[in-house]
């Protein structure tokens, strides 16, 4: 009696078709888990940034940092403000963002994925902490995908251009 040693071709496509099939059920599962990363990921640096923020205030006379500083030969937007509380560039960036440079960056040497809310006090200069009236439902900062509509001006506020402050959390935010 001679005994076999090999696999057969028909064992082998069924083998195959099986890992296949295994395949195509879980690599969704696996994008799934890799988006949850992201968006802790993104979490944490808008968090990083709130308490950049949190330290600028602090430093400067309870006033935020606002949109932007100085002339429009020496811009300074938001995140190069508080950059020295957050020594991080990378916080700038959203793991999810894959727009890459927005177009108010363009003239900057790094950007951010992330947008300053302007509506609520993101003046160019500036406010007194004490003037939000409702600072717990305050939105700080934005995971947005849209570069602000003034972007010729250098805003770099994040809103889109949109007047309505609920349209714009829905529309372009990334998380």
């Amino acid at each position: 009696m001679h005994r076999r040693t090999a696999f057969t071709l028909i064992e082998l496509l069924v083998v195959i078709a099986i890992i296949a099939i295994l395949a195509a059920i879980l690599f969704p599962v696996f994008a799934k888990a890799r988006e949850k990363a992201r968006q802790s990921s993104c979490s944490s640096n808008l968090k990083q940034l709130a308490l950049g923020q949190l330290q600028y205030i602090q430093d400067y006379d309870e006033m935020t940092t606002g949109r932007r500083s100085g002339t429009a030969a020496d811009f300074h937007p938001w995140y190069e403000q508080i950059q020295p509380y957050c020594k991080n560039t990378q916080l700038l960036s959203c793991p999810s963002d894959k727009g890459g440079e927005h177009r108010w960056q363009a003239a900057l040497a790094y950007g951010s994925s992330y947008g300053w809310n302007c509506r609520a006090g993101g003046t160019d200069a500036g406010i007194a902490l004490a003037l939000f009236t409702k600072p717990a439902e305050t939105i700080m900062y934005i995971d947005h995908d849209n570069a602000c509509a003034k972007a010729g001006r250098g805003c770099a506020c994040g809103c889109g251009g949109e007047p309505n402050l609920n349209a714009r959390f829905t529309v372009g935010a990334r998380h």
